[in-house]
């Protein structure tokens, strides 16, 4: 699995949300549920996906948007947006 992002973006988004894209690595990414991304009309196949931050993100859960490809040897999300989960996005979580 590789994670890749725009390191322009990566900064902005620690700025708006207080973490950075980067720190996509750190998620559970075993555990997470995703749905197509159907808010907007994009060029790409985006995703949602919630789980939890392991112990580097302090074990919270995380909305994560990403795009998803099959590289030669490992699959490649690319990672638009992470944030931290609202209480009614953990609520619906915790029902999955």
């Amino acid at each position: 699995m590789k994670i890749i992002f725009d390191p322009i973006k990566n900064e902005s988004n620690k700025q708006k949300h207080g973490v950075y894209l980067a720190d996509a690595k750190h998620l559970d990414w075993d555990r997470m549920v995703a749905a197509s991304d159907s808010l907007g009309n994009y060029s790409e196949d985006r995703y949602i996906g919630i789980t939890y931050g392991l112990a580097y993100l302090n074990n919270r859960i995380y909305v994560v948007v990403f795009t998803y490809s099959d590289g030669d040897d490992e699959e490649i999300y690319r990672i638009i947006s992470l944030r931290k989960a609202t209480k009614a996005e953990v609520e619906k979580y915790a029902k999955t």
